[in-house]
């Protein structure tokens, strides 16, 4: 019986001692031009843990040696490394994310822009002038404008009326009715007065 507990002692040891322990590991991140970049975001796949480099660009986490790290930053590329790597060289470069446009003439005289703008509306074949196709001469139309204007104006002012209605004025209305009601009501022949004799 000694035996075999001391047995299952010595294999419950040896497994412990074989699982890998998370250790603690710091890395410092830099940009090409070896200065130091902040606020870079660091995930551990495994189990999700996040750290964010400092002003120095130094982070620090928990880790196993197997662990992959992902590296994103807003104006650099992202980076995946590996612990192992991390453990040989603690230094992570991390390059530039640029965003190449396209050459841009510009001219100083604001002419040529207005005449290069017209090439351009040509060339795509649209005119930006309105053609009227009912043959009416300038006057002719400002007045057709004004009569529209002035039937929309009457309209609104006609559909204003028939909606008008104001909370205020029909409890005054009906305040106004109480009261004659109540003095209708004194002077009213149909009400007895009982007079109390001694």
């Amino acid at each position: 019986m000694k035996l075999l507990t001391l047995l299952l002692f010595v294999l419950t040891c040896s497994f412990a001692l074989s699982q890998e322990k998370e250790f603690h590991i710091q890395g410092r991140i830099i940009d090409g031009d070896s200065n130091p970049v902040a606020d870079v975001y660091i995930l551990n796949y495994r189990n999700l843990d996040k750290a964010v480099s400092r002003q120095n660009g130094i982070f620090d986490m928990w880790v196993l040696p197997g662990d992959s790290l992902m590296l994103s930053h807003v104006s650099y590329l992202s980076l995946r490394i590996k612990v192992f790597d991390l453990m040989v060289n603690p230094v992570i470069q991390i390059a530039l994310d640029t965003v190449n446009i396209i050459e841009v003439d510009v001219f100083s005289n604001p002419q040529d822009d207005m005449q290069n703008a017209k090439k351009n509306i040509e060339s795509m074949g649209w005119n930006p002038n309105p053609t009227p196709t009912d043959n009416l001469t300038e006057k002719e139309m400002m007045q057709d404008m004004v009569n529209r204007e002035n039937n929309v104006m009457r309209s609104e002012a006609t559909s204003l009326k028939i909606l008008k209605f104001s909370p205020s004025d029909v409890v005054g209305a009906i305040s106004k009715k109480i009261k004659k009601r109540k003095k209708s009501n004194k002077y009213s022949s149909k009400k007895k007065q009982k007079k109390n004799y001694p």
